[in-house]
C-alpha cells in the first residue's frame, strides 16, 4: 500500500493567492500589409545573392505618390530565417541602414528557400514573405525563374498592387488582409 506524506496545515493558516488571467497578446503583432516576393540567387556569393525588404517596401510606396523614402526610416525585423541558407543583415554601416540582407545558400544548393520580414514605417506594419529561388547562374537577359506575379484574392487577403524591383528577377505583389 502507498500512502502519501502530505503536512497538515489547518485551513485558516492557508495563504490566499489571488490570481488574474493575463489578456492574451499575439507573440508578433498583425501586419497592416503583405507583400509576397520572389527572388533569384546565385547558389555561390555573388552580387545577385542580395535581398532587400526595406526597398521593395520604398518602391513600392513611392510608385503610390509618396516621395523618396530614406531606407534607414524602415524598421525591418527578420521573422523566418531561410532553411537552406544563412541571410546576414550587411556588413557596412551603409548596408545595415538599409536592411540590405545578404543570402548564403548551403554548398551546391540549388532550388526554393524563404524568408519572412516584418517592416515597420509611419505606423504600419508590412509582412514581406520573400521567396528566394537559388539557381546556378542568375540570368540577367533571359525570363525569370520566379512566378510571375499573381493578383490573388481570398478570404484573408486581396491584392491591391505590384512593385517590381528589377522586373526581370523581383516580382513581388502587395496584399492587404480583409479587415
Amino acid at each position: 500500500m502507498f500512502t502519501m506524506d502530505v503536512p497538515y496545515v489547518p485551513a485558516q493558516q492557508t495563504p490566499i493567492v489571488l490570481a488574474q488571467a493575463a489578456p492574451i497578446t499575439a507573440a508578433t503583432p498583425q501586419p497592416d500589409f503583405t507583400f509576397n516576393a520572389c527572388t533569384e540567387v546565385e547558389h555561390v556569393t555573388t552580387a545577385f545573392s542580395g535581398v532587400n525588404p526595406a526597398l521593395g517596401l520604398a518602391s513600392y510606396l513611392e510608385r503610390q505618390g509618396r516621395s523618396t523614402i530614406d531606407l534607414a526610416t524602415i524598421k525591418i525585423t527578420l521573422l523566418q530565417r531561410t532553411s537552406h541558407g544563412e541571410l546576414t543583415l550587411g556588413a557596412s554601416d551603409h548596408a545595415r541602414s538599409m536592411s540590405a540582407y545578404s543570402y548564403d545558400p548551403e554548398p551546391e544548393y540549388i532550388g526554393k528557400d524563404r524568408a519572412v520580414f516584418m517592416a515597420e514605417f509611419e505606423g504600419k506594419r508590412y509582412k514581406i514573405v520573400v521567396d528566394i529561388v537559388v539557381v546556378e547562374q542568375v540570368n540577367e537577359n533571359g525570363p525569370s525563374v520566379c512566378p510571375p506575379p499573381r493578383t490573388h484574392q481570398s478570404q484573408r487577403q486581396t491584392c491591391v498592387g505590384l512593385i517590381q524591383l528589377r522586373p526581370e528577377h523581383y516580382p513581388l505583389d502587395l496584399r492587404r488582409p480583409h479587415r
